[in-house]
């Protein structure tokens, strides 16, 4: 028990009450500690929501476009030395990151579906290379239906 002069507050312990003083300090440090962690719970949430959106807007049709645009515009100013760093960069960057992760994504979520479909190639010679230009195909088709574009 700790003796100082603030109030009392009682805590309720199993079947008997004791009363407990708790320092104007204490009660600030915890309300403190309590702000904190709720401040931590927002700074997440804003986190994963930025994480959503920024997501959503580099897989929009028409960010794809404009950063296209971009990619051209800054292959063209090339020159012999390293191109100094613009704004651009880090959003072709990260757009280039969340085109993998979306290839990625499509990959796993046709993965289940690919071992349905069997490929009966009876070409006595290459025939790895013609499975191998067979399944190419058949995701580039599954790619085009969702609209991503790859290159085999």
């Amino acid at each position: 028990m700790r003796t100082s002069q603030s109030s009392p507050q009682s805590v309720v312990n199993s079947s008997m009450v004791m009363t407990e003083e708790i320092s104007p300090e204490d009660a600030a440090a915890i309300e403190l500690d309590n702000e904190i962690a709720l401040l931590q719970e927002q700074i997440s949430s804003l986190k994963d929501q930025r994480r959503l959106q920024t997501a959503t807007i580099l897989s929009s049709q028409a960010s794809k476009s404009i950063l296209s645009n971009l990619r051209k515009s800054s292959s063209k100013t090339v020159s012999l030395k390293s191109p100094a760093p613009t704004d651009s960069n880090p959003l072709l960057a990260t757009s280039a990151a969340q085109t993998t992760h979306n290839l990625e994504n499509l990959y796993r979520a046709c993965a289940h579906q690919l071992h349905h479909f069997k490929f009966k190639i009876r070409i006595q010679t290459l025939w790895i290379m013609d499975m191998f230009w067979a399944f190419a195909l058949m995701l580039e088709m599954l790619a085009n239906s969702f609209g991503l574009t790859i290159s085999c």
